[in-house]
């Protein structure tokens, strides 16, 4: 599955489809898939220590955390966001995404000619798929997207610049059966000597907030 319809000397981190013209209004209802495992915290241990957060929970708590703050953020923007049910979500087929020449996705996408429902058996017009969201240090995007550069070995230092979030996603037409817009983002938090959850609930609204403005500005003309 490809969006890429431009060469480019730098990464492009999201493409559109063609036929995305019109974005989704806050009056229309959008089904939120969420990949099983999706969040994913790297180096556990030092979040553990500067949250102070016992090890067998950080993952946990961290999860719960971010997942409801990014849900309810998006709902901000999005009042008819509606999860679909984790027995859907385990049926759908697992494929790679072309967004540039190097730059590849993986998820979980409907196949052609089935429209997903809510529980409530509604079919809304739109889906919008979270693949993964990766909470570390220092990261970069390409590291994990770039295929000539993600069979490198991530090194991560002692001093901490960053909190990073990097999420990847897609917006999909629930009744052409096709992705309208897919990307990845970064997000940069500035770390000093301290870390609360507060945070990390501070992350989770930025990259909602980031995802509802890129569908909201990405568009075609």
């Amino acid at each position: 599955m490809s969006l890429f319809s431009a060469c480019a000397l730098s990464n492009q981190w999201s493409a559109s489809h063609p036929s995305y013209t019109k974005k989704p209004s806050p009056n229309e209802s959008i089904g939120f898939i969420v990949a099983e495992n999706a969040f994913i915290l790297t180096r556990s241990k030092w979040f553990s220590n500067r949250l102070n957060v016992p090890m067998d929970s950080i993952h946990q708590k961290t999860d719960e955390l971010i997942s409801s703050t990014f849900k309810s953020t998006l709902q901000e923007h999005y009042p008819k966001l509606k999860t679909i049910p984790t027995a859907v979500q385990n049926t759908l087929p697992e494929e790679s995404q072309k967004l540039d020449r190097v730059v590849f996705i993986k998820g979980h996408f409907p196949s052609q000619g089935m429209e997903i429902a809510t529980e409530s058996g509604e079919k809304p017009p739109y889906l919008l798929i979270l693949h993964e969201f990766i909470i570390g240090t220092d990261l970069k995007r390409s590291i994990y997207f770039d295929y000539t550069q993600n069979q490198q070995e991530i090194e991560f230092q002692p001093l901490v610049k960053n909190v990073t979030v990097i999420a990847s996603y897609t917006l999909w037409d629930n009744f052409n059966q096709r992705p309208l817009l897919s990307s990845i983002i970064e997000i940069q938090h500035p770390f000093a000597n301290d870390l609360a959850m507060n945070d990390l609930k501070a992350l989770a609204q930025k990259a909602a907030k980031q995802i509802e403005r890129e569908i909201r500005e990405k568009v075609r003309q």
